[in-house]
């Protein structure tokens, strides 16, 4: 549990960028609730479509007394925020392709995509949508975790704008 989830899901912190996160597909709260509790300044958005695990982590953020969190249970298709985050990340969510697709309208024009990915995802990363490009590729250690562990850090190609 600590290195599986806790550590990997800290992992991640020396390569946020500043500003709001939305941790799409938060199921019990992983890598969102860690990054809340060491960087209590940052605006964390949770989000999943599973009413429990939102429960819980709602719960969670109250035990924890967490001001910096929120929970939104909704489809990622339905969920329209005003504004949009500076970044998302996803754990353990979907397909690269998927969750470029599906987090694109989430996010500020120039804002970043972070995937957490086990094994490089080589395959995946040639089916990545049309205007994205990975701007980082980093193998993370994890301690104590015997397993290959990945962060990709994409964006939209700067010749292509979003409202």
């Amino acid at each position: 549990m600590v290195s599986g989830h806790l550590l990997d899901s800290l992992s991640v912190v020396p390569h946020l960028p500043a500003g709001s996160l939305l941790d799409l597909g938060c199921g019990a709260g992983f890598p969102g609730l860690p990054i809340a509790i060491v960087d209590p300044e940052r605006p964390v958005t949770l989000l999943d479509s599973n009413q429990k695990k939102t429960r819980f982590v709602q719960h969670a953020i109250a035990q924890l007394g967490l001001k910096n969190s929120q929970v939104v249970h909704q489809r990622v298709q339905h969920y329209l925020p005003q504004p949009r985050f500076d970044t998302v990340i996803c754990r353990a969510y979907s397909a690269l392709s998927d969750f470029v697709e599906q987090a694109d309208s989430l996010l500020q024009p120039n804002g970043t995509l972070i995937a957490m990915k086990g094994q490089h995802p080589t395959a995946e990363l040639a089916s990545l949508p049309t205007g994205w490009q990975v701007t980082a590729c980093e193998p993370v250690a994890v301690p104590d975790l015997n397993q290959p562990r990945h962060l990709l850090l994409l964006q939209r190609d700067q010749a292509i704008t979003r409202p």
